[in-house]
């Protein structure tokens, strides 16, 4: 019989960071979902693949917990449902883009569904996997980081499938360690969360990008899924310049995006 991970609480305690993109779910023109989306050339083990996935949330608890608003502290609670949870399914399906762009517009419930949510589209011989993570619990840095868990547990698997890893109950979601680290003793230019309102309204930009302030309707009327793909070559092009003068692939992906804006405008 193969036994449950132990010594993962019902509850854990929400950081100012969690609160603060909790809250900002309620700005209108944001988005709080990242998603990431890995093309196979071959098939995956899907029955392996799902027990990574809720493995994964075993590793890392919080993504199993939804968010409890309380003013005078909010926390993480685990959600109760874990076996009816559909963490991550197979779907065949004739055309890959249009399933990829189909998921990536499906809107994470934030009340109810879990952090985290994977989906392995196979059209014929080969499998692409999407990830949806909510903000409220990670950032860019983090969704990479849970790639990797997600793939390292995949090949433990292969090795061991009565693999159980450690649940991360102590691990830190907020900036202080990193201030420590650098020297940063004041964080006088974060925002006030008191100042912080659910339905605040997004101030307008100090630079010069293109903008056009939204309405007054907090929901996107509609919303689009754009693709452009960089060929392999190009991007370490692209990184090994990056790495010469100091500045990160978003860098430069945002100079080229600000750039051909304004040529077309």
């Amino acid at each position: 019989m193969q036994k449950k991970v132990q010594n993962i609480p019902n509850t854990m305690p929400a950081t100012w960071q969690d609160c603060f993109n909790y809250s900002v779910r309620y700005v209108r023109f944001t988005n709080s979902t990242i998603q990431a989306v890995i093309h196979f050339r071959g098939k995956l083990d899907a029955v392996r693949l799902v027990r990574a996935v809720k493995l994964s949330v075993d590793a890392e608890p919080v993504l199993s917990c939804k968010f409890i608003e309380r003013e005078d502290r909010p926390f993480w609670q685990r959600l109760t449902s874990q076996d009816s949870i559909s963490w991550c399914k197979l779907e065949e399906v004739p055309d890959r883009e249009k399933a990829v762009k189909g998921f990536l517009l499906e809107e994470l419930d934030m009340d109810n569904d879990p952090q985290v949510l994977a989906r392995v589209f196979r059209c014929g011989e080969q499998d692409t996997l999407c990830i949806k993570l909510n903000h409220t619990c990670c950032d860019g840095g983090s969704a990479k980081a849970y790639l990797r868990l997600l793939a390292g547990l995949y090949t433990q698997l292969g090795r061991d499938p009565a693999f159980l890893p450690e649940p991360n109950v102590s691990g830190i979601r907020e900036q202080a360690p990193i201030f420590d680290v650098l020297g940063i003793k004041s964080s006088e230019s974060d925002p006030d969360p008191e100042t912080i309102g659910f339905a605040a309204p997004m101030p307008e930009p100090t630079w010069a990008f293109p903008w056009q302030q939204p309405g007054n309707s907090y929901q996107y009327e509609s919303a689009g899924i754009a693709i452009s793909r960089i060929l392999s070559q190009d991007f370490q092009s692209i990184s090994a310049y990056a790495r010469g003068h100091g500045i990160t692939i978003n860098d430069m992906l945002l100079i080229s995006f600000f750039q051909s804006t304004i040529w077309h405008s």
